[in-house]
């Protein structure tokens, strides 16, 4: 059973979901600039979720 089992690729994953919230505040430079930088790193994954 345990070789079976694959080494896990992600030790950690953190969820933000913040309503109504505007993509243009993330994008711009001076706001969020740790997280931006997280996803360009490629260390983070951002994205748009448009629910109707």
């Amino acid at each position: 059973m345990r070789k079976a089992v694959k080494k896990q690729i992600v030790a950690k994953m953190v969820i933000i979901l913040i309503d109504a919230w505007q993509e243009q505040f993330f994008y711009r430079r001076k706001a969020m600039q740790f997280l931006r930088q997280l996803t360009n790193d490629g260390q983070a994954v951002a994205f748009i979720a448009h629910v109707q």
